[in-house]
């Protein structure tokens, strides 16, 4: 059976491989969040059959290790269903080489989050230069909040300046005309990566980043706990693209990035 019959069953894609690479746990004053606790998010992975969801925790504040020691608690408790991205806040310093140190050689964190529009912080910021130094060093995917043309044009000489480092493009700029400009812009270069979240605004757009970019530079991300993870599946199992390019979005991609 192809994938959209799978789905229309009703029952859990458990025959595919579902890795979920944007969700986030906890509670963030801007968004209205439902079902964020651990347990709930795993009963609506098990619903979709998502295997293994990447998580962040967000805060305003500047103390973003707070968020690491939830993001790392999460995993602490399913160690087989979820692993951590670190977040960081350029503007707080102090202690942040030690931050990236500790989590990574946890064993609990795969990768990078940084938010600019929470950190108020520029994309090609000086201290997020260094952490893309940093990420490339150790080998692992950068996953940064986009949203409107002008910061995905940044990463046309971002991925050039940092030819090491994974960019993953969070919401692929989020907009539109941001999504199409970062398709181009991830056309161009091997290290620069789109993802779903944010798509289902517009109507043939996974297929668009398909033709653009090639099913193997798109990840899958729900956005969770903030937007449905079935929804999100469902836009890709959905899309004109054939049953292999489904498969590359929905997890064979970012289990290559984070190599698990």
């Amino acid at each position: 059976m192809s994938l959209i019959d799978d789905l229309r069953s009703g029952k859990p894609l458990d025959g595919e491989y579902l890795l979920d690479g944007h969700m986030h746990v906890g509670r963030v004053a801007q968004f209205h969040t439902s079902g964020s606790r651990a347990e709930e998010i795993v009963g609506k992975m098990d619903l979709m059959g998502i295997r293994l969801g990447v998580i962040s925790a967000l805060g305003g504040s500047g103390d973003y290790t707070r968020c690491n020691r939830l993001t790392a608690e999460v995993v602490e408790s399913y160690p087989d269903r979820f692993v951590g991205l670190i977040v960081l806040n350029p503007n707080y310093l102090d202690g942040m080489e030690a931050e990236i140190e500790s989590r990574w050689s946890s064993g609990r964190f795969k990768g990078i989050k940084l938010h600019p529009a929470i950190h108020r912080y520029p994309i090609d910021g000086p201290v997020y230069r260094t952490i893309y130094d940093r990420a490339a060093a150790l080998q692992c995917p950068v996953l940064v909040h986009t949203w409107g043309v002008e910061e995905v044009t940044l990463f046309d000489v971002l991925a050039s300046d940092f030819p090491r480092t994974i960019f993953i493009l969070g919401h692929s700029g989020g907009e539109l005309p941001a999504v199409l400009k970062a398709t181009a812009v991830a056309a161009r270069h091997p290290n620069l990566y789109l993802d779903t979240t944010c798509t289902w605004m517009y109507s043939g757009l996974i297929e668009r980043m398909v033709e653009g970019a090639g099913s193997k530079k798109i990840v899958y991300g729900s956005d969770a706990v903030w937007n449905s993870m079935s929804a999100a599946v469902g836009r890709i199992v959905f899309a004109q693209i054939t049953d292999d390019e489904k498969r590359d979005i929905l997890g064979l991609n970012m289990k290559r990035l984070l190599e698990i």
